[in-house]
């Protein structure tokens, strides 16, 4: 068998056809590709789609899950009872690019890689490639992580690989069971451990931006513990390359920063039995977690204290955050936020909260249109023009200090009054 395709799904009607008819045709001829399916208890018509697939295509395999386990724990049965030589993630709302497969299967019969770096683009936009900031392999490169060009802004997504079955098998390279960002520490240790890689250079994956509505089943607690869940995994093996690999461990350690600051974001919206929880858990990790000690991490700056007294100086730090925020809003009485994504989400449970009206998100994504994100309807910018004589307050929700300027740029060729723009960072 030359490839396993793995699918792990959980209520996936919406788009699971299109993704099994982006490449079922493509591959129907092929009798060496197995696409190996978990269905995770969907409680949706997930079930009914699979057996009409499963009925139809021979090299379709579908196990079912008694229970909800999660990504994780799904692409880990995959991957045991897969027969591959080489493995490909892929979601079950994303797609595969036609004649990628055959393509990808052609090129890898003259190479014999434990790794190979796949390009993608996004649905809506396929003309764009998406390199994920590996863009050459370097000469007399050692390692994958070499040849990342800015480790900020590298995404860790495990569909972004074809990966050797045996590769993972004999390194032990397995899923954690954590709930989101569970691919930070499974693809780091690919990453890390990979010996012999090339790239594909034509786009195999073509990539669904997340639902916004979906957001807010997530943010708070559940984004915390998975963010704490894959500090701890990355602290581990950051102390397995301290002593030899220099650029790996600062690779680790950017993703730790990454992973970290969605953390301390996501602490703002937790409650106090929450807060309890997440520190008794990095208490009962903090022989792996004093390996982050020496890299000034901010999570560390937060806990490396009296057990009682954290939560107590983590609900302070909320507050004062709320504090600050409150006083941006400059006496407003209603607000528009510029940016449907996790940290608007943030943005409107603290408004919520704090009895501050929002009456619509913003976005520039024109297929965000009319859908919502925490029950606030999501209009386009020239949409939002119809507003101007309204006095809202509008919220900017993106970090990122050159797509800022350019929301701010963008807003005032509108016709909105820079005074009434606020940045917003907690």
């Amino acid at each position: 068998m030359d490839l396993s395709i793995i699918i792990p799904c959980y209520n996936s009607e919406k788009y699971l056809k299109n993704c099994l008819n982006s490449f079922c045709n493509q591959i129907k001829k092929y009798n060496k590709i197995e696409v190996i399916i978990v269905d995770d208890a969907s409680v949706d018509e997930t079930s009914k789609i699979l057996k009409i697939y499963n009925k139809k295509f021979k090299f379709i395999k579908v196990f079912k899950n008694k229970q909800n386990l999660g990504v994780s724990l799904s692409r880990n049965l995959a991957i045991k009872k897969s027969k591959g030589k080489y493995i490909l993630f892929l979601d079950s709302d994303d797609e595969i690019i036609n004649h990628s497969i055959i393509n990808l299967l052609n090129f890898n019969k003259k190479i014999n890689k434990d790794v190979v770096v796949l390009r993608n683009t996004n649905i809506g936009k396929k003309k764009i490639i998406d390199k994920n900031q590996i863009f050459e392999l370097k000469k007399n490169s050692k390692s994958l992580i070499d040849n990342i060009e800015n480790f900020n802004s590298f995404r860790s997504t495990c569909w972004n690989f074809l990966v050797k079955r045996d590769f993972i098998i004999k390194n032990k390279i397995f899923f954690k069971n954590i709930k989101i960002f569970e691919d930070q520490f499974f693809v780091s240790k690919i990453l890390s451990e990979a010996r012999t890689f090339t790239i594909f250079k034509k786009p195999v994956y073509n990539r669904r931006l997340h639902e916004p509505q979906s957001l807010s089943k997530i943010v708070g607690f559940t984004t915390a513990l998975s963010c704490l869940k894959v500090i701890i995994e990355l602290a581990k093996v950051i102390n397995k390359y301290k002593k030899n690999s220099k650029n790996k461990v600062n690779f680790l350690i950017s993703r730790v920063k990454f992973v970290e600051n969605l953390f301390l974001e996501n602490l703002i919206i937790c409650k106090r039995n929450q807060l309890k929880y997440l520190v008794n858990l990095f208490y009962l990790n903090l022989i792996y977690l004093k390996n982050l000690k020496k890299n000034d991490n901010k999570i560390l700056k937060l806990f490396f204290i009296n057990k009682k007294l954290t939560v107590k100086k983590i609900e302070e730090r909320k507050k004062n955050k709320i504090k600050i925020f409150k006083k941006s809003l400059q006496q407003k009485k209603s607000f528009l936020i510029f940016c449907a994504w996790y940290y608007s989400e943030i943005i409107l449970r603290i408004c919520l909260n704090e009895k501050i009206k929002v009456d619509f998100v913003i976005d520039n994504n024109i297929f965000y249109k009319s859908k919502k994100l925490n029950n606030k309807k999501i209009i386009l910018p020239h949409q939002a023009k119809k507003l101007l004589n309204r006095n809202y307050g509008i919220l900017i929700c993106n970090k990122n200090k050159k797509y800022r300027k350019q929301i701010i740029n963008q807003l005032v060729n509108l016709g909105f009054k820079p005074k009434d723009l606020i940045k917003v960072e907690i």
